[in-house]
């Protein structure tokens, strides 16, 4: 028997409902999938760009969730489709977009990138100044005469 593990992912789930629609559907949808809300934003009415199901406003807003995959299961019972499915028959969800949030750069790497953004930035503040050993009466007469031709 193979051995399943279980992966939490997390998402960005956002959505646009119908006007006077209750979010607590489509979380509902949500939690019956397996999804856990972990943060939610605010709700706000907007205007469309153009008319989605007849409808020229709605409510945009948006959830992030963490959804527990195991490796080894059926690629056909993946939660996201079986929310997506229901979302689609749903009335009241006009759209939704599901986005997995990129990765945090690991430790060494942020570590490396602010050890040469520090460098950069001493070098830049650094005022960079020609030697004035070697310069001369004669060369800076040659200069002046350029600069006035």
């Amino acid at each position: 028997m193979e051995e399943t593990t279980t992966k939490t992912i997390a998402y960005e789930y956002a959505f646009l409902l119908k006007i006077g629609t209750d979010v607590a559907d489509l979380k509902a949808i949500l939690t019956k999938h397996g999804a856990q809300i972990v943060s939610e934003g605010p709700i706000v009415d907007l205007q469309l760009a153009y008319p989605i199901a007849k409808q020229g406003t709605a409510q945009f807003g948006y959830f992030g969730i963490t959804l527990d995959q195991a490796s080894g299961e059926d690629p056909m019972q993946d939660p996201l489709q079986d929310i997506a499915r229901e979302t689609e028959l749903s009335e009241n969800v006009l759209r939704t977009l599901v986005v997995k949030p990129p990765k945090a750069p690991k430790q060494k790497e942020r570590k490396a990138e602010s050890k040469l953004r520090r460098k950069d930035e001493k070098e830049e503040m650094i005022p960079k100044v020609d030697r004035m050993d070697n310069l001369s009466n004669e060369k800076l007469e040659e200069t002046l005469e350029e600069i006035l031709k």
